[in-house]
């Protein structure tokens, strides 16, 4: 079980990386909302275009995660609920 979650980390990097840069841009571009458009984008489009970006250019990524015994559903779906948590507390943190 701990093996897998490891294993799931090393997904989410790649696609938090993705997700932090899109959300940045998306945040700076409309600068004057920084802090309420960020958490947004990270919650929405910062996953998609990450989940997107792999699923273009390292389709064949998920042929070493398959043989370690998570399927592409797995990963996303870990991707996702983490994210879920992460964006989550960015908003608590920014709202309190």
């Amino acid at each position: 079980m701990i093996r897998k979650l490891k294993i799931c980390l090393v997904f989410y990097k790649v696609l938090l990386l993705i997700n932090l840069g899109f959300s940045t841009a998306i945040s700076v571009i409309i600068f004057p909302i920084f802090l309420q458009i960020f958490p947004l984008a990270f919650l929405t489009g910062g996953i998609v275009i990450g989940i997107l970006y792999i699923e273009l250019s390292k389709n064949n990524q998920y042929y070493f995660f398959y043989n370690l015994g998570l399927s592409k559903k797995s990963l996303i779906s870990f991707s996702v609920v983490i994210n879920t948590l992460i964006g989550i507390s960015i908003l608590i943190l920014i709202h309190v």
